[in-house]
This record gives structure tokens, C-alpha cells and sequence, in this order.
């Protein structure tokens, strides 16, 4: 048996996964905020030392194509974070939501996009066990059904409940620790070997997003620079006149959330089945902001409603002077979603993109990364997106 145990931490956001690393190796968690980068941690069980190692979680629902690049880089180098190789992954999965097949296919995904070979060292860990009241897990497995049952069988029927809020005597540890060390004896102390060719390239892969990221950023601050000299140099009236902007984005990007940032307003999360048009004044000037219907992320044009075309044509009836295209950084940017964009763009005519500025949503999933390391990690359809878009760019955390 191996002096050292080195654990994995895989799961979805809000799944309780810190909460169980935290709990589990008895250490003060210093903050409430999202796993967003590799955490690794270190404590002693009865005597054995342990590394952990917590990954940034996925999104519920979100299949393995919608999640960041910048994520799923940090997947894979998890395991670099542990040498020479994790002995057991723990899949975190919560019991206070219905386990679907989109659930099924998103923890399939993300599992094995760090390696098909690991199901075999991975135990599922139950979070959030007040939820079963007096249904036993066993109960609840099968309760859930085909989905539940598939993921639990494909770790080999290994699962255990881990509830922080009810492991006041320690013995939830201690059965955790029981499981883990059963697998790896099972396992003859076997860990997993990572792909020191995937490991390279990742590495190389990512020194060059940080360099474009870094030029990228280096050549906006240089072009606002330039507009502040030419804002100095301009009629102070033009800092006062009214000013009309019109928000643009595909279902639940955060455009609405948007508009509240900006006037400072209270949040609505009413759905905008047509154009709402708020005024208000940010720093002693006069804006009027146009929401617009939301079209779909992942369908053409032509099958958005007829109702939602007309009113985004409408708001161009303010003559607006910037148009806010609002994408969330929480998820992936593919061609797909370039084309999309395209698609519902186009009938504003081709000069719509000078007046356009992509305006990120849900920046606080960045970590500490950049908003322009996202956008060069996410590959040729976002970079375009923001080059058509004249480098005009900014982030809102929420």
C-alpha cells in the first residue's frame, strides 16, 4: 500500500465537491467562490498523507462541447498536479436534483475527456443527503433509474454519502477513506499515468494562448489610450448628450441581467417577449437602454419567431449609438454559434458592426484569467467575433 494517497476531485458546479475536499482533509475553506482553476491540497488520514487535488466544476447540462477550453484545459492538467498520478478519482454528484440523461451524458463526457480509462479508480461521492430524508442511497440509486444505474456501474457499483453538514463525528471520512483505500488495494496501487505527449502539447498550447492573449490585451490598451487623448481633445457637451444603446444576445446570455448592471436598476428575470426600453443616468448622463428578444443559441435564423425579428429591427429605430452584443464566458464560443450570430446580424446591415462591442457576461467564471485569454483559447470563431467587432470589448463579473 502506497504511503502517499493521491485523490482527484471531478463534478459540477454547486455539487459540493470544495465542500467535501475541505471537509474531507478537515482544512478551512477561505473562500465561497467557485473552483475556477486547479486547487491542489494536502492533509493526513489516520496516519497517511494525502494530496487532493479539486478541479473546476461544469455546468449542469452543459454537455462537454459547451464547456470553455480554458476548462477543459484544466481537466486535463489536473492530474499533472499530483505526481506521478492520481490512485482514485471522486465524481461528486448531488442527490437534490433528478439525475437525467443530460446529467448521464455530462458526467460521461467530462470524465472521460481526461481519459476513457479511468472509470475503473473513480468512486461517485453523494453530496447533499438531507435530501434523501429517510431513503437509504442504495434506495435512491434505483430510484432515480437508467441513468443513475449506468453511471454507478460503469465505477463498478462503487459509491459512498458524503454530507459536510452531517459528518460532525467523522464518520463519513472515515467511510470514505475506507472506500478509497479498498480501490487502490483492489488496484494493487495502481494510479493513472497521464499522456506526457498531451501534457506537452497542452503546455505548448497554452503558452501560445497567453502570448496572443497578451498582445491582444496590449493592443486594446493602446487603442483606448488613443480615445481617451481624442475624448480629452473633444467639446466637453458631447460627454452629456443622451446616449441610446441596444443589447443584443441569444437566450440566457445575461443580456436583461446586462441592462440592470448598466442603469442600476432592479434585477427582472422576466422573459423580454419584446423590445423594453429603460432610461436612466449613469454619471450625470441621459441612457436609454433597448432590450431586445433573445434569439436561439443553437438554431439559424429563419426558425427564430417572426415576432423576434421584427423587434430586433424596431430597436434599430432608436438609432442607437452602440449596439452591446452580449456573450457569456461561462461557456463555449464554436462556429456554430459565430454563424448564429451572423445569421440574426445580418439584416442590420454590414455598418452595424462599427457601432457593435462584444460585452462578456458571467465574467467571474474567468478566475483569474483574462477575458482575452478566453477569447484566444476559444479558437478562430470567437477571435473573429471580436476583430469584426473592432477589438471592442468588455466584462461584466455577474
Amino acid at each position: 500500500m502506497a504511503d502517499e494517497l493521491r485523490l482527484l476531485l471531478l463534478g459540477a458546479h454547486q455539487s459540493g465537491k470544495s465542500n467535501v475536499a475541505h471537509s474531507f482533509l478537515n482544512v478551512k475553506c477561505e473562500s465561497d467562490q467557485m473552483t475556477m482553476q486547479c486547487v491542489k491540497m494536502e492533509g493526513n488520514i489516520n496516519g497517511r498523507k494525502i494530496l487532493l487535488v479539486d478541479t473546476p466544476g461544469w455546468w449542469k447540462c452543459f454537455q462537454l462541447c459547451d464547456t470553455p477550453e480554458r476548462l477543459k484545459s484544466e481537466l486535463v492538467r489536473s492530474t499533472s498536479l499530483c505526481p506521478p498520478g492520481p490512485h482514485v478519482f471522486l465524481l461528486v454528484i448531488e442527490v437534490d436534483l433528478a439525475f437525467s440523461e443530460k446529467h448521464w451524458k455530462e458526467a460521461e463526457g467530462h470524465v472521460q475527456f481526461i481519459s476513457e480509462d479511468i472509470w475503473d479508480q473513480t468512486i461517485i461521492v453523494f453530496t447533499k443527503l438531507k435530501h434523501l430524508g429517510n431513503k437509504t442511497i442504495e434506495q435512491y440509486v434505483e430510484r432515480e433509474g437508467k441513468n443513475l444505474i449506468k453511471l454507478t456501474q460503469k465505477c463498478g457499483n462503487r459509491y459512498v454519502g458524503f454530507d459536510t453538514d452531517l459528518n460532525r463525528d467523522g464518520s463519513q471520512t472515515e467511510e470514505l477513506f475506507r472506500q478509497i483505500e479498498k480501490l487502490v488495494a483492489e488496484n494493487n496501487g495502481r494510479f493513472f499515468k497521464a499522456d506526457a505527449r498531451r501534457l506537452m502539447d497542452l503546455e505548448i498550447k497554452i503558452k501560445n494562448v497567453e502570448e496572443r492573449a497578451t498582445a491582444r490585451a496590449h493592443q486594446v490598451l493602446e487603442k483606448r489610450r488613443k480615445l481617451e487623448e481624442i475624448k480629452i481633445n473633444t467639446e466637453a457637451e458631447h460627454d452629456v448628450t443622451p446616449l441610446n444603446i441596444v443589447l443584443l444576445g441569444w437566450v440566457l446570455s445575461g443580456k436583461t441581467l446586462a441592462r440592470s448592471v448598466i442603469l442600476g436598476t432592479e434585477i427582472s428575470f422576466d422573459k423580454t417577449v419584446k423590445c423594453v426600453r429603460t432610461c436612466g443616468e449613469v454619471n450625470g448622463r441621459q441612457i436609454t437602454v433597448m432590450d431586445t428578444p433573445s434569439f436561439w443559441k443553437f438554431l439559424p435564423n429563419q426558425l427564430n419567431a417572426d415576432s423576434v425579428k421584427t423587434e430586433i429591427l424596431k430597436a434599430m429605430d432608436s438609432s442607437p449609438h452602440a449596439i452591446l452584443l452580449v456573450i457569456p464566458a461561462d461557456t463555449s464560443f464554436l462556429e456554430e454559434q459565430m454563424e448564429v450570430i451572423l445569421e440574426n446580424i445580418r439584416p442590420l446591415g454590414e455598418k452595424v458592426w462599427r457601432q457593435t462591442m462584444v460585452l462578456f457576461t458571467w465574467g467571474g467564471s474567468l478566475g483569474n484569467k483574462p477575458i482575452e485569454y478566453h477569447i484566444e483559447s476559444e479558437g478562430d470563431a470567437l477571435v473573429r467575433l471580436a476583430d469584426m467587432c473592432g477589438n471592442r470589448y468588455h466584462v461584466f463579473e455577474a
